[in-house]
C-alpha cells in the first residue's frame, strides 16, 4: 500500500497498530483518506475506526477505507468503502478520484 501511494507521488503515513492510527488521526494533520486494516494488534481496525469517528478530531468527517483478506468479515456500516486485499494501484486511483 505505502509503494503505492508514493508511486502516485501521495505522502502517507503507515502505523504499526490501531493505537497508533488514534493517534494518528487525533492529531493536528487532516487526511485525504484513511485506510484502516482490519486486523491490526493492538486495538483492531474496526475499534479505531469507532473510535476517530465518535469523538471530536480533526479526521472525524475523513473517509475510512477498510482494507480486508475477506470482505465477510468487514462491517460495512462502520467504513466509507471496503477494499479486499491484494488492493491494486488501479483501485486506489478509482477510490481517491471518487469512481469507486
Amino acid at each position: 500500500m505505502e509503494i503505492i501511494l508514493e508511486r502516485m507521488h501521495m505522502e502517507c503515513v503507515v502505523v504499526r497498530n490501531g493505537a497508533e492510527a488514534i493517534r494518528c488521526a487525533m492529531g493536528q494533520t487532516v487526511y485525504r483518506a484513511i485506510f484502516m486494516d482490519t486486523g491490526m494488534p493492538i486495538v483492531d481496525g474496526d475499534e479505531a475506526t469507532r473510535m476517530i469517528k465518535s469523538t471530536y478530531n480533526s479526521n472525524k468527517n475523513t473517509p475510512i477505507v477498510a482494507m480486508a483478506a475477506y470482505e465477510d468479515e468487514v462491517n460495512d456500516a462502520l467504513y466509507d468503502k471496503v477494499l479486499v486485499k491484494p488492493v491494486t494501484a488501479h483501485q486506489i486511483r478509482q477510490l481517491l478520484s471518487g469512481e469507486l
